[in-house]
């Protein structure tokens, strides 16, 4: 609750960071506190936390108050806090039922449940694969792009359309024909899916002719 502008029970301050409890019934309050630079959830005590600042608190205070920003066509990509070699996709909850099947087709993608976002491999593939299937304006970048990425993680090959890995396939012989197939697919604006089939079926002809 607030009384006079401060924070108290309903928002707990500790070490510069106000953490707030949101009902997971309430998705525009998540979904509003996420927006806020610096958010973080905490699984293990069930509260969100953003940086202590006079701004952040007037912030809060909305939220709380049931005054929740209007939402955005707009889907967030940040680093990852946890590792650097993935970024953190966050697709608003109004927008599950358009995008959520492209966001599936990502190559290597898995949900993070405790931050509450997708990861998606920081890669040329990631990039490609975002700025074909995904209008520019749908997409908000909350950073600039390294110079040199690598094409693909080393252990993303085998994840399922669950984002589990599946048993190790050892690579075929040839797999930069088929990464070559991938360039020109994408060049000719083929769909991911075809993309992906056709890829399997030439990676399946090349382990059968081995030798």
């Amino acid at each position: 609750m607030y009384n006079n502008d401060k924070l108290t029970v309903a928002c707990e301050i500790h070490e510069g960071r106000i953490y707030y409890a949101i009902p997971l019934e309430q998705v525009e309050k998540r979904a509003a506190i996420k927006k806020i630079e610096g958010s973080t959830w905490h699984s293990a005590i069930k509260r969100w936390s953003v940086p202590d600042t006079p701004d952040n608190r007037s912030k809060i205070k909305q939220i709380h108050k049931g005054g929740v920003p209007p939402q955005e066509d707009v889907i967030t990509i940040k680093k990852h806090s946890q590792n650097k070699d993935w970024l953190a996709l966050d697709l608003p909850v109004h927008m599950l039922s358009a995008w959520l099947p492209t966001v599936k087709n990502i190559h290597g993608r898995r949900w993070n449940q405790a931050l509450n976002v997708w990861e998606v491999p920081y890669t040329k593939i990631t990039v490609r694969f975002l700025e074909k299937y995904f209008p520019p304006e749908s997409i908000r970048w909350g950073f600039s792009l390294d110079a040199h990425i690598p094409e693909r993680l080393e252990g993303t090959e085998n994840i399922d359309k669950f984002g589990k890995n599946t048993p190790n396939v050892p690579p075929a012989r040839y797999e930069a024909a088929v990464l070559a197939l991938e360039q020109c697919l994408l060049l000719q604006r083929y769909s991911w899916r075809t993309i992906k089939s056709y890829k399997n079926s030439l990676r399946q002809f090349i382990r059968y002719y081995d030798d």
